[in-house]
């Protein structure tokens, strides 16, 4: 039954949530799942939503006649900014992947970090030049540098992770693992770990990617 007071205006106490952003996220993790699928090479297999959104998995015969397994760890994130080293997402994706060759001592491992999102700077710096973390993580993973530049510079990457903040989203066991395992590394074992770990970054927006697919 209906009274006067039910007539009166509900009035809204906070901004409602917008779940655009969210669902071009999910959209935009389908279409670039579909793409490698329809990219897949012979003796290749994804797995979805197994060690982190895709994973690709080549199969190739070793020694012994034995079958060894590759898996490309990929996290596919649509994002409205910028990314940096300091990024919790950055963070995250850094520590989980830590965790996951911690956890398979005898599986070949490699993430790649796959964004629409260009890289930004952090602040403070990485490093007194002022480079971009990212830009001298991928500079060291390519090679770009002399052999006493990289080692400054994964000397200085390392440091500036363990003196990150934990991500509030992420368990603290993973991040407290991570940080451990920076602490101990040597600095060939982090040049490894970046070696491992690629950032994928300013690939096709949502909208491109859409169409790309429908090309296809």
């Amino acid at each position: 039954m209906l009274t006067e007071s039910s007539e009166i205006p509900f009035s809204v106490s906070r901004e409602r949530r917008d779940a655009t952003v969210v669902i071009r996220g999910y959209v935009y993790q389908v279409n670039t799942t579909l793409l490698k699928w329809i990219g897949l090479t012979p003796g290749e297999s994804l797995e979805l939503e197994a060690g982190e959104d895709i994973d690709a998995v080549q199969q190739a015969i070793a020694e012994g006649d034995q079958i060894e397994i590759t898996r490309l760890l990929q996290a596919v994130k649509h994002r409205e900014r910028n990314l940096t080293l300091r990024s919790p997402e950055a963070l995250a994706a850094l520590a989980t992947f830590q965790e996951h060759r911690h956890s398979n001592p005898s599986l070949k491992l490699a993430f790649r970090y796959i964004t629409n999102s260009s890289i930004g700077a952090e602040k403070p710096p990485v490093t007194v030049t002022g480079t971009p973390g990212i830009h001298l993580w991928e500079n060291v993973r390519g090679n770009a540098i002399t052999a006493k530049q990289r080692n400054k510079l994964v000397s200085a990457i390392r440091t500036f992770l363990v003196n990150s903040a934990c991500p509030s989203d992420l368990a603290a066991e993973t991040w407290n693992s991570f940080i451990k395992f920076l602490k101990r590394s040597t600095i060939l074992d982090f040049n490894r770990f970046i070696d491992l770990f690629e950032w994928s970054t300013n690939q096709v927006s949502h909208d491109d990617l859409e169409a790309k697919l429908n090309t296809n």
